[in-house]
């Protein structure tokens, strides 16, 4: 097994992306923390997790919240000791789809707090435990849309390329403590939060040359690989896993 005896914290894991990835890791010996802010959503996952015979624990955060951040981190590490791994993945979009002058402030200011801000807790909490040990993974979720020109996505666009900044960043900051950090760029995933829009997927899949949705499971694999040891000379990068979508 690839994560024998690695702690894995992935944010937002009790659906979708983050799911997919917690039960990925446990199916490789890691230790899954499912933080995620929905506490029944959490902990149905961690029971799918230990139902096959993984290893998981479920702490309900809100990553937007600094002191709950810091108290998640605090009780991995009181309970199993490390933090090997974090994957940030926990994000928020307004589905309204508006135009940026349309916007109230309150629908980017959500935005930003869970999938800007979210990241900088996460990452500020775990990384002094990850110099102390001298090694760590990050991996964080942003999206194609920090790339590519997403009309009525301005504000979670902006979002995840900040997130791909600042990952190459503090990349270079952490190279010299055996510290990885990369960013995964799904393009549309099958997930609860794309099921439903109907019309506006079908629009989407028509820039995609695979014509289908992405699994969860297949950003999870992308996501296992950076974390594994075969990754250790990967760091301050940033992946495409779309279907082909971003090659145009």
């Amino acid at each position: 097994m690839r994560f024998a005896d690695k702690v894995a914290i992935v944010t937002g894991a009790g659906s979708g992306i983050g799911r997919a990835i917690s039960h990925s890791f446990a199916k490789e010996g890691a230790t899954s923390v499912i933080a995620e802010l929905r506490k029944d959503a959490g902990e149905k996952v961690a029971l799918e997790i230990t139902k096959d015979g993984g290893k998981a624990l479920a702490i309900q955060t809100d990553v937007s919240k600094r002191e709950e951040v810091n108290d998640m981190v605090k009780k991995v590490i009181d309970k199993l000791g490390k933090v090997d791994i974090l994957v940030n993945n926990a994000a928020f979009i307004a589905m309204s789809f508006k135009y940026f002058h349309e916007m109230d402030h309150e629908e980017w200011e959500k935005e930003i707090a869970v999938d800007w801000v979210g990241v900088l807790n996460c990452c500020h909490a775990a990384i002094p435990h990850m110099i102390k040990q001298k090694g760590g993974k990050i991996v964080s979720i942003t999206s194609d849309a920090s790339k590519i020109s997403t009309p009525r996505q301005s504000v979670y666009s902006g979002n995840k390329a900040a997130i791909a900044g600042f990952s190459r960043t503090i990349a270079g900051e952490l190279a010299r403590y055996g510290i990885n950090v990369n960013c995964v760029a799904p393009g549309t995933v099958d997930t609860p939060a794309t099921q439903g829009l109907g019309k506006i997927i079908d629009k989407m899949l028509q820039g995609v040359p695979k014509r289908r949705l992405a699994r969860p499971d297949e950003i999870a694999n992308m996501v296992l690989y950076l974390c594994a040891d075969e990754a250790d000379y990967i760091t301050g990068q940033h992946f495409s896993v779309n279907g082909g979508m971003s090659m145009f």
